[in-house]
Parts: C-alpha cells; sequence; structure tokens
C-alpha cells in the first residue's frame, strides 16, 4: 500500500528539479560606439514546438527550466552588453532583433559544450540593412555552472555580432 502511495504521489506530482534563477552579468571589454534600439528576439526551438519557452536542452535527457524565457533572457544580455560596451541602446532608428536557433547544451566525454546560434537582423528606418547568424560555444565543466556558461556563450556570441565590421557600421549609422 506504502509503494502504491509514493508511486501515486509521484505521478501527481512529478519529478522536477528546481527552477533556476537566469541573471545575465556583462563582462566584454570591448569598446564600441553606435547606437540602436533593441527589438524583438524570437527563440525558435519554442515556436517549433520542440522547448518550452524557459527550457535549454542538455544532451538527450536534461533539460533544465529556468525563472526567466530565453528569449527574455537574451534580450536583456544584449541590452546590458551593448551599454557595457559603450552603446547608446535607447534613441535610434536602428533597430536590431533577431532569432536565437540554438541554445543547447552537447556532452563531449566528461564535460558538457553549451552551444548557442544566433540570426541577428538590423534595420535603419525599416530597411534591411543586416541579417547574419553567429554562433559560439563555451565548456561547462559541471551542471551547476549552467547559467555561467550560458553567460558565456552568451558574451562570446554578443561580441562576435560586435566584431563584424558590417554590423557595426549599421549601428554607427547617424541620423
Amino acid at each position: 500500500m506504502k509503494k502504491i502511495f509514493v508511486f501515486a504521489l509521484l505521478l501527481l506530482t512529478g519529478c522536477s528539479f528546481p527552477i533556476i534563477p537566469l541573471n545575465y552579468s556583462a563582462g566584454s571589454t570591448k569598446i564600441v560606439d553606435g547606437s540602436f534600439k533593441i527589438g524583438e528576439f524570437e527563440y525558435t526551438p519554442m515556436k517549433s514546438h520542440l522547448l518550452m519557452p524557459n527550457v535549454v536542452k542538455i544532451g538527450v535527457l536534461w533539460k533544465p527550466t529556468f525563472d526567466k524565457n530565453i528569449d527574455k533572457y537574451f534580450k536583456d544580455a544584449l541590452f546590458v552588453e551593448s551599454r557595457y560596451m559603450g552603446v547608446d541602446v535607447n534613441s535610434s532608428n536602428t533597430v536590431v532583433s533577431g532569432k536565437i536557433n540554438t541554445m543547447s547544451g552537447e556532452s563531449a566525454g566528461g564535460d558538457i559544450n553549451f552551444n548557442m546560434d544566433v540570426s541577428y537582423m538590423v534595420k535603419i528606418d525599416g530597411k534591411e540593412c543586416y541579417n547574419k547568424p553567429h554562433k559560439s560555444t563555451s565548456e561547462v565543466v559541471s551542471p551547476d555552472t549552467i547559467t555561467n556558461s550560458m553567460d558565456k556563450a552568451t558574451r562570446l556570441n554578443i561580441e562576435k555580432v560586435f566584431s563584424d565590421s558590417e554590423f557595426i557600421n549599421c549601428i554607427s549609422v547617424k541620423k
């Protein structure tokens, strides 16, 4: 009887992991002169119904749940990192938006590589100026550092787009 009760309890409550807090902290050493507004970023794994909006896939079985949707996390990270680099993110006719195509972890031996693929689009007065994907990878040594690894992969991805001269030309246009 006790086994049936425990099984029923697990069935009703589910075996779940705690929700992981997700807060980005800037750390880039780049300095950039430019201005833009941050538009929407779409988390495409969620749009294709593969994952919930606040879940990433790590390996085959682990899908940690975060307290913030991935698109909101990335948009906040881009805002914070851009301001940290010196970009004016409040007043501009230039809008940076995009799609988060991949944000996942893969097992590589004993470690986990955290991968990001983000397609950035820049529009000036509604006309497309830039549209390119950028990929980044960071290594997770243990699961308790997943948010640090997400931050690192996010920072690397944002730094890649800020290292692209075409992107810089688009955000540097003043009108």
